[in-house]
């Protein structure tokens, strides 16, 4: 996570950069697949920590890289049909 400091009044403030990608919907994306947070560290190229900070925070920053690195991991995956077929009965 990026951070960079700025002076608002007499105060410092912390701003996050980056992309924010909500927790709920790094699981949703998973669920739909079939995949546990290790499967899209594998097929992303991106850390396990850092999967694993998204999946527990509920807002987490993250650089444009990482975010291009995880889409298109879960684009190359389809969604899993049954999966969808167990949730729509």
């Amino acid at each position: 996570m990026r951070r960079t400091r700025g002076k608002v009044g007499s105060k410092a403030e912390v701003r996050h950069t980056g992309i924010v990608i909500p927790a709920a919907v790094l699981k949703r994306e998973l669920a739909l697949r079939g995949w546990s947070q290790a499967d899209l560290a594998k097929a992303s190229g991106v850390s396990p920590t850092t999967i694993s900070a998204i999946a527990s925070a509920e807002n987490y920053h993250v650089a444009a890289r990482v975010a291009r690195k995880l889409g298109g991991a879960l684009q190359r995956q389809p969604i899993v049909l049954s999966f969808l077929e167990r949730a729509a009965s």
